[in-house]
This record gives C-alpha cells, sequence and structure tokens, in this order.
C-alpha cells in the first residue's frame, strides 16, 4: 500500500515495466480518455470490505462512467465479500442523496451484502450508465461465508482496515459516527486501534 490513510495518490510508473499508473485517489477520481489510449478492455480486480463508505467501490462506479463515455469494455474480476453475502444481515441507513460524495453515490444501506460485480450489475442499469460490462463471478464461494471460512490468510486492503475484525467495525462505528458526524465523537485511525475505538472529551467512561 502506497501512502497515509486518506492521503491523495499521485500518479507513477510501474516499477517493473515503466508503464504508468494512474491514480483515481488524487486529483481526479475517474480516468480520462487520455488514460485509455492504447487500450483495448479495462479489467478491475480490487477488494472491498462491504462497507457502503469504502472508496473502492465508488471507484468502480466512475470507472465504468468513463468506460461508457470513451467507448472501452470493462471486465470486473469478482471477489467475495468479506462480512458475507448473507442479504438478511444486510443493514443501517440508505444513503440520503443530498449527502452525496465519495464515501457513498447512491443509495445503498451501509452494510450491503453484495460484491462488487453484483453491484456492478445493479448500477449499470439503475444509474443508466450502460457500460459494455462482463462480470466473472467468484468460484467456491457461498454468500454465508465470511472471510474467516475462506481459510486463506488475510491482506489488508487499506491503511485502515489491518485486519478482518476491522472490517465489521468499520461499517458498525462509521454507521454511527455518520449520524451524529456534527457532534465531537471522534473515531480512532492511524492507530492500532482502527475503527475499534470512538472517543470525545464529553464521553466518561466506566468500566463495568
Amino acid at each position: 500500500m502506497i501512502g497515509a490513510d486518506g492521503q491523495a495518490i499521485k500518479d507513477l510508473s510501474d516499477i517493473l515495466t515503466g508503464l504508468p499508473i494512474t491514480s483515481l485517489y488524487g486529483e481526479k477520481l475517474a480516468p480520462s480518455e487520455a488514460d485509455f489510449t492504447n487500450l483495448d478492455i479495462l479489467l478491475f480486480d480490487i477488494p472491498d470490505v462491504g462497507s457502503r463508505f469504502y472508496t473502492y467501490l465508488w471507484t468502480m462506479t466512475y470507472v465504468m462512467e468513463a468506460a461508457t463515455n470513451y467507448n472501452k469494455p470493462l471486465m470486473i474480476l469478482d471477489r467475495p465479500n468479506p462480512i458475507s453475502g448473507n442479504l438478511q444481515l444486510a443493514e443501517g441507513p440508505m444513503l440520503d442523496t443530498t449527502t452525496a460524495s465519495f464515501l457513498g453515490r447512491w443509495p445503498l444501506p451501509v452494510r450491503h451484502s453484495c460484491t462488487l460485480g453484483e453491484l456492478a450489475l445493479y448500477f449499470n442499469t439503475t444509474q443508466n450508465i450502460n457500460a459494455h460490462l462482463e462480470v466473472i463471478p467468484c468460484s467456491g464461494w457461498n454468500r454465508n461465508m465470511f472471510q474467516t471460512d475462506w481459510l486463506l490468510p488475510f491482506v489488508p486492503t487499506s491503511p485502515a482496515i489491518k485486519c478482518f475484525e476491522s472490517k465489521g467495525m468499520e461499517t458498525k462505528f462509521v454507521c454511527v459516527i455518520k449520524a451524529i458526524e456534527n457532534r465531537r465523537l471522534r473515531w480512532k485511525r492511524a492507530t492500532v486501534g482502527d475503527f475499534k475505538v470512538a472517543d470525545a472529551v464529553e464521553l466518561a467512561g466506566e468500566r463495568s
């Protein structure tokens, strides 16, 4: 991972090949027409954590729109949802579109219980993106699986998500915090307690 959590990332070059790496987490959120020069197809292969606030999902939607605008096919290599695809576990308020941002563009519950490929197909229709889209589904996964059921080591998906437990904690803590974000409650980030600890000057903690 390059850069601290939330830090804008500049364009880079691949060390081995010298090929350009275009950042979509800095000066721009969507690729430009120039970025598509000499490309035959776009391949999207990025993990997710199952939370509406995780920006990889919304980067995907900007890429979908760009693929449509510049007439490029898009293939998504789907990945499992690490906090399960059980739709009965979907929870949290739907996005209020008057507060849409890079943390949420379109209505979804906080915990959506979908894969990125499923959401791509959904938004491609509901938001009239109409990208030339193909999703390669996951194999060997069922919707009740959590990351711990995959029998694979956890690979951090971002500087703030260092362990599997943080995924569920992000969904639950951020849901609460976003609802009262104009108050003084804060959540701990860039610490060993990322999305596990919240604090405020006014809080008087007690142990039971």
